[in-house]
């Protein structure tokens, strides 16, 4: 064997060597373990509100409180995306404020100068304001995409809710009332005030009447994973939920009845006040991640 044969004979070797090792470097790139799929258990602590729109009355909604318990159920494709889908439970609390306001409607008083008791009369109020609190408890099934990078995370998705316990409570300011016509002789008066006793405030609870919501929201998620081993992780970070769909009122009563010489006004959410009911809710959520199963692996490519 010549000098020229052994050269040609080393340059094969090292060839072969650097690519085995490129080859192995290759394989354990593509062999890289996937992260494991988790479940979560978060805590939720934010604002929100159930803001009343369309009706005879324009709102302002005012965001009080919302806390919720969850849990979530995440499965990783690869390192950066995943799905997940879980259960949740929120209590929430807001207030729901209109501008002033004007209604017309109809009933019996008694009138002096006409025989015969009570006669057919119509009224208009005109209500400065008239604020509702709506207490309400969430049940909740959110579908997400999971996305990962270097442990920061987000979830998008949509989420399923409805109401499971309804309170509200709501009052009116006090109300100047007109009379306009008498109905039953057919006249028109020019604006009479009147005073009148009226029933302005009350609460309903777990009432058909209460309108019952049920939502399709965009739910969406975003923070950091603090993580304590391969398993364990504590996660910081916000997150805010928007209805797509409107929920339908009962808005079927009038705002304002006459009855027995008394004005009653019902709960504004039952009443052509309002037509549609939304949710908004925003805030902050921390979670327990703990990861499932053995770590995943790509199977190196040919």
């Amino acid at each position: 064997m010549n000098t020229k044969q052994i050269i040609i004979g080393v340059l094969v070797l090292v060839v072969m060597g650097a690519g085995s090792r490129t080859l192995k470097a290759q394989n354990d790139t593509l062999s890289e373990k996937l992260p494991l799929n988790e479940v979560a258990v978060a805590f939720y602590s934010g604002s929100a509100a159930t803001p009343f729109k369309g009706g005879a009355a324009d709102w302002n909604s005012k965001f009080n409180y919302a806390v919720g318990f969850g849990g979530d159920y995440t499965y990783w494709f690869n390192k950066h995306i995943g799905i997940s889908a879980g259960v949740r439970l929120t209590y929430m609390s807001n207030t729901q404020e209109s501008e002033e306001f004007s209604t017309v409607f109809e009933g019996t008083l008694p009138v002096a100068g006409i025989a015969g008791g009570n006669t057919g009369v119509r009224l208009r109020s005109i209500t400065s304001t008239v604020s509702e609190l709506r207490t309400m408890t969430f049940a909740e099934i959110p579908l997400r995409l999971s996305l990962t990078l270097n442990d920061i995370y987000a979830n998008i998705g949509v989420s399923l809710a409805t109401a499971i316990t309804n309170y509200a409570a709501y009052s009116y300011a006090a109300t100047d009332y007109v009379m306009t016509d008498l109905t039953d002789a057919g006249v028109v008066l020019p604006d009479v005030s009147v005073q009148l006793p009226d029933h302005r405030d009350g609460s309903s609870f777990q009432t058909e009447e209460t309108s019952w919501p049920f939502h399709v929201m965009l739910a969406a998620e975003a923070g950091y994973k603090f993580r304590m081993d391969e398993r364990n992780a504590i996660s910081l970070g916000i997150y805010g939920r928007y209805t797509l769909t409107q929920s339908n009122s009962n808005g079927n009563n009038q705002p304002m009845t006459l009855a027995n010489n008394c004005v009653n006004m019902p709960q504004p959410s039952t009443t052509a006040l309002v037509e549609k009911i939304g949710y908004t809710e925003f805030g902050l959520r921390i979670a327990y991640h703990y990861g499932l199963g053995k770590k995943k692996v790509v199977p190196p490519q040919e």
